[in-house]
């Protein structure tokens, strides 16, 4: 990411899409008018840029002193616009020569000319020029006039309210940590170097790290919190205390951040600190001698180890040769899971050449010759479960392993060996195998996954659904079924499955995601494994977010195949996108539609109306469409298509009852829940975190469920575009 601080810097000419604003905390709405721009500036070929400033309009425009302080350093700010796949950030002390263009003339000079933007995105409340004469209105008209594409976006609510810096703030300041951290989507953090203290910590068994609370930051109150402090680029669990330390220095005013690691021991005096603030647990309290507060602080570590063995938040705890380490502490569950994960977008070729790799994978090791001997070793660990992870998002093809082992014996060991063996697993494909049996081995999962393919090729509801995808995206990635026909996978040499596992090697985003009870040894014994591994600069999360493809209306089709049943499928556009908060009012509508027992197309359609024996809704959220799906008769065809755009249109015209969305919306809670209390479910909430910044907490897809009016799923339906409708038919006289 390139970025530019001095305001005559040369700028190339390169076409921009631009986001303005002050961006503080890049919080939740902040997020999702990032990800809004990059995603449209990918689609355009436009560079996904940032213009900001390094001032808060406060500081300049309001009273002195009366700025509570930023919500993140500069730092973790430009951290935080690479990671949403920002590649130029401008960000400039907010001067004179700024602030007092009017909004004509500050378009005109740096959009238009110094920029080079075709596209400008900005908040629903955005306002500049001098006396913010220039809002949302006037920006419209401006790129109406100048040709060049307006992005508005609206607000994004958390608990019945909108999010914004202001009640981030006023969150910290009521000791409500939980939601200000919600709201901002990433905890807060405060950086430091560590200075020399009394060493009173240390003499006492509890070494802490401390520095100077920076000056431009939201001071929070003072008190103990439960943290997490990174020093030489890992994160650990720690307890931190803010503020003056009045037991130690009853006359000090000077504001201070000490912290005390749980699993760490070294020296860390003059070495760069992060601290991130999770919990508040209680207020400072002076004592008459740190004695006496000793046995306050074993109290307060106990109760912060048990935060930290419960709360569930996840973290990128380090990075090992270009690959993060991303974990979820949590004790509800007997099973831990850990999962090697690779993105990369899909190219045929490679994409069926590494589903037959990976199938090698779990079926024997280096160490452990033959499946059968690779069986007992797993079952030696508890009867863990080693398998292949093959999932398709758009033009994005996800590749890896997953273990899961008991955790609850040998102490916690078999999980830390289950990892160890999966990695072993994937690095050890190559070697130490006699080409002959190697030869062999390939072939023969060659031979396994044909006739899996054929297999699949027998459930006709299956072929129909993939010939509508195939025909609406007419070639593009998105539509590349996995793993390939029969004839594709044939085709694969050894030399394909050699490039594709160099690909993986050194050109692949690869992430290790693991939940259960993490403990130092774990990540320990994680970081090694790692070093098999080459170095290597790897894509980031956001480098892999799917591309939208083109969607455009097909004429109706009409397939005569071996079939016995007559299918009919319509493939309709979707109102939100994978990226936009408004999503979950599309899933609340989906529901509606189709989504289960309950929903209008199997109430109306097949019970009611007798169209047909399975009737059903299947949504590929990532490439923005959704097929309704119906196994009918010939005879009903007609009365099928009729009846899938009558019942879109009861939903657009609000011709639903509440009660009917109120089920739709218990429906989902349900799957919430189920989700929320299954280990394997939260392993890939932990994922979707990491890639997609989506919130892994039940308390907020509960709030941005609740948050789905009825008029937002009335909204849904009118965009929702018929794209195609395609009958599969046996009758060869259709």
């Amino acid at each position: 990411m390139n970025v530019f601080t001095e305001l005559t810097t040369t700028i190339s000419r390169r076409e921009r899409g631009v986001a303005l604003g002050t961006f503080d905390g890049v919080h939740l709405g902040h997020q999702e008018l990032l990800r809004r721009l990059v995603v449209l500036c990918r689609r355009e070929g436009l560079v996904p840029t940032v213009f900001t400033f390094s001032d808060h309009p406060e500081m300049v425009f309001g009273q002195p002193g009366s700025f509570p302080g930023f919500l993140m350093d500069q730092q973790h700010r430009l951290d935080a616009f690479r990671e949403l796949g920002i590649e130029d950030v401008f960000v400039f002390p907010l001067v004179p020569e700024i602030y007092e263009l009017s909004a004509e003339h500050f378009l005109n000079r740096w959009f238009a000319g110094r920029l080079n933007a075709k596209l400008i995105a900005v908040g629903r409340d955005a306002n500049f020029g001098a006396g913010k004469t220039g809002g949302t209105a006037f920006l419209q008209d401006w790129c109406l006039r100048n040709g060049v594409q307006s992005l508005i976006v609206g607000d994004v609510y958390l608990d019945g309210q909108k999010v914004s810096s202001t009640r981030i703030r006023n969150a910290f300041i009521d000791k409500d940590i939980e939601l200000a951290n919600r709201m901002l989507a990433h905890p807060y953090r405060l950086s430091g170097h560590v200075t020399k203290g009394r060493n009173l910590g240390s003499k006492h068994g509890i070494p802490t790290a401390n520095f100077r609370q920076p000056a431009s930051r939201l001071a929070l109150p003072f008190g103990v919190y439960a943290s997490r402090v990174e020093v030489d680029g890992r994160w650990y669990d720690a307890i931190s205390n803010i503020g003056v330390s009045p037991t130690v220095d009853p006359a000090s005013t000077d504001v201070r951040v000490e912290s005390f690691l749980y699993e760490y021991s070294a020296d860390m005096y003059e070495k760069p600190i992060q601290v991130e603030i999770l919990k508040y647990i209680r207020s400072e309290i002076a004592y008459g001698s740190f004695e006496e507060m000793m046995p306050q602080i074993e109290i307060d570590k106990e109760k912060v180890r048990q935060f930290h063995e419960t709360a569930e938040l996840p973290v990128i705890r380090f990075q090992t040769h270009g690959i993060p380490v991303v974990s979820l502490t949590t004790s509800r569950f007997h099973f831990g899971h850990a999962c090697l994960l690779f993105r990369l977008r899909a190219v045929k070729k490679r994409m069926t050449a590494l589903a037959i790799l990976l199938n090698m994978m779990t079926r024997r090791t280096a160490k452990y010759c033959t499946p059968a001997e690779l069986e007992q070793r797993l079952a030696a660990l508890g009867d863990a479960g080693l398998s292949a992870v093959f999932m398709q998002e758009g033009d994005v093809q996800l590749f890896g392993l997953r273990i899961s082992a008991p955790e609850s014996e040998a102490g916690g060991r078999h999980l830390s060996e289950a990892v160890s063996l999966m990695i072993e697993a994937y690095a050890g494909v190559f070697f130490d195998y006699d080409e002959a049996a190697f030869d062999t081995w390939f072939e023969h999962e060659k031979s396994q996954l044909i006739a899996q393919r054929l297999a699949e090729d027998e459930d006709k509801i299956e072929r129909a659904v993939r010939f509508t995808i195939e025909t609406l995206l007419d070639g593009q990635p998105h539509a590349y079924h996995f793993p390939g026909d029969a004839d594709e996978i044939r085709a694969v040499t050894k030399t394909d499955l050699l490039d594709a596992f160099e690909y993986l090697q050194n050109d692949a985003f690869a992430a290790l995601y693991v939940s259960g009870r993490i403990s130092g040894d774990l990540l320990d014994r994680i970081g090694s494994e790692l070093t098999r591994f080459p170095k290597a600069s790897r894509p980031g999360p956001a480098d892999t977010w799917p591309l939208e493809p083109v969607l455009t209306p097909h004429p109706d089709r009409k397939v005569q195949t071996d079939t016995t049943q007559h299918i009919v499928v319509m493939a309709v556009q979707n109102g939100a996108a994978w990226y936009e908060a408004d999503r979950w009012a599309d899933y609340v509508y989906a529901e509606l539609l189709g989504g289960g027992q309950n929903s209008l197309l199997f109430t109306k359609l097949r019970d009611e109306e007798a169209l047909g024996y399975q009737i059903f809704m299947i949504p590929f959220n990532v490439i923005g469409i959704s097929l309704l799906v119906a196994a009918t008769t010939p005879d009903k065809a007609d009365a099928v298509r009729a009846g899938f755009l009558r019942e879109i249109e009861r939903i657009a015209r609000d011709a639903v009852p509440d009660d009917r969305l109120e089920e739709a919306r218990l429906s989902l809670l349900r799957d919430l829940t189920e989700i929320w209390d299954h280990s394997g479910a939260r392993l890939m909430s932990l994922i979707n975190w990491h890639i997609y910044g989506y919130s892994g907490h039940i308390d907020d897809k509960k709030s941005f469920l609740h948050d789905v009016e009825h008029d937002d799923v009335i909204r849904v339906a009118n965009q929702v575009k018929p794209l195609l409708v395609l009958e599969m038919t046996g009758d060869q006289d259709e």
